[in-house]
């Protein structure tokens, strides 16, 4: 999350687009813990717009990615501060934002915009 102090208006934007709601309830948690949004909120942080057009990958490298993106998520659950999204990638172990791209695309089931 970026720091209120310091950006405000970013601060508030994010805010608003990283949920569907300011009160989750039960009906949007899935999963056995429940603790996990079914709208898929927090949403991965992008430098722009993209197609994900999913590539095929072996089973190693796909969970490499995966535990990248998941690191994403838990530093956005948790209101982690960076400075931008490429420190923000940075944090999560991606070298720059098309190594980010390409864990999108390697995790993919099916073409999706992020």
């Amino acid at each position: 999350m970026p720091n209120e102090c310091d950006d405000p208006e970013l601060y508030e934007l994010v805010k608003n687009v990283q949920s569907h709601s300011s009160n989750h309830s039960a009906s949007c948690r899935k999963g056995k813990t429940k603790k996990k949004c079914r709208f898929n909120f927090p949403r991965p942080c992008s430098f722009e717009t993209f197609i994900v057009e999913p590539l095929d990958s072996t089973d190693e490298k796909k969970k490499a990615c995966e535990e990248l993106l998941q690191k994403m998520v838990s530093y956005l659950e948790a209101g982690t501060e960076y400075n931008d999204t490429n420190h923000l990638y940075s944090l999560c172990g991606f070298d720059d934002f098309r190594s980010f791209q390409e864990a999108m695309r390697i995790v993919a089931g099916k073409p999706s915009v992020v």
